[in-house]
């Protein structure tokens, strides 16, 4: 039997956004994190909302109708963490959580 029989089949649509909601959505951010990979602070967002949200807006819809992804948003950092339950020797009590 293949594994993935079980597996149901699930859908999700993207919608486009609007400038108001990525600018809402940087309004949002907490400056007080660091840079990720890309190593611009989240404080040049804020700073930048005017222009950057309507940039970002494009971007972002461009991805949604043209079903493209930049591989750079594609990357993560994987740390792992103890799940807080069994012996902390055994692997399997610790689960990868990905970080951009």
């Amino acid at each position: 039997m293949c594994p993935f029989s079980k597996l149901k089949e699930k859908t999700f649509d993207f919608h486009l956004i609007s400038v108001d909601s990525v600018v809402k959505l940087i309004r949002n951010l907490n400056a007080n994190n660091g840079p990720r990979i890309s190593d611009i602070s989240i404080k040049i967002f804020k700073y930048s909302e005017v222009i950057l949200g309507p940039v970002l807006t494009e971007l972002i819809n461009d991805c949604i109708t043209y079903c493209r992804v930049p591989d750079e948003w594609k990357c993560a950092k994987v740390t792992v963490i103890y799940k807080n339950k069994g012996p902390i020797e055994i692997i399997k009590n610790y689960r990868g959580i990905s970080v951009p």
